[in-house]
Parts: C-alpha cells; structure tokens; sequence
C-alpha cells in the first residue's frame, strides 16, 4: 500500500482527496483568473483549470494541454514554482478515504491507494 495521496495519474473524471488538494493548488496558481469549486471531482471548471495552467503559467507545448493532472504537469508544476505533490502524504484521517481515477490510456478505473 502507497504511503503518497496522489495517484500516478488524474484525468477528467477522478475524485476523492488527491482532487481537493489538487483544486485548491489550482486557486492559488490560476484562482485570479477564476476560482474553481473545491469539491473534490475533476471535472468541468476543473478540468479547463488545469487546461489554464498547463498553456498559460507553465508554458507546456500545446500537445500536452490536455487539462489532465499527470506526469508532465506534475514535473512542470515542480520545476516551475517547487511544488511536489508526489511528496504529500497520505494522510491519517482523510476526506473520502481513496482517490477514484482512470490511466492515461482511461482503461479500468483504480483506486488510490490500492486497496
């Protein structure tokens, strides 16, 4: 069992407490533009958040705007302002207890952390 909150993976879809944590990083990145629902499900408004995010702060290649949070956004995310969501831990007591969330390839749904 993985002692990290966030899954390898977030895509349109996925919810639980690595999205709450993720949306709030969103309103202190991008909240000046427009604020997004905390709600803890990456969807809609939360989804063209990361969109904004990944064209307009961390300048990635229009091919990698995608409004999924993955591998790419996350190094970016980290070079860019030391921002390291591979690091956060689980923690003790959480919102929703997992994280529901789909693969890039969106096969499957999973669950973080494995059960």
């Amino acid at each position: 069992m993985s002692n990290r909150l966030f899954p390898p993976y977030l895509n349109a879809g996925s919810f639980g407490d690595a999205v709450w944590v993720m949306q709030m990083i969103l309103n202190g990145l991008v909240g000046s533009r427009r604020t997004v629902e905390v709600n803890g499900r990456h969807e809609g408004e939360s989804v063209k958040a990361v969109m904004r995010l990944q064209r307009e702060i961390l300048g990635l290649a229009e091919s990698e705007v995608d409004g999924n949070f993955g591998p790419g956004t996350r190094k970016a995310l980290r070079e860019r302002f030391g921002i390291d969501v591979d690091v956060i831990p689980l923690p003790v007591v959480t919102i929703s207890l997992y994280t529901q969330w789909m693969g890039p390839d969106h096969v499957g749904i999973k669950y973080w952390p494995p059960r």
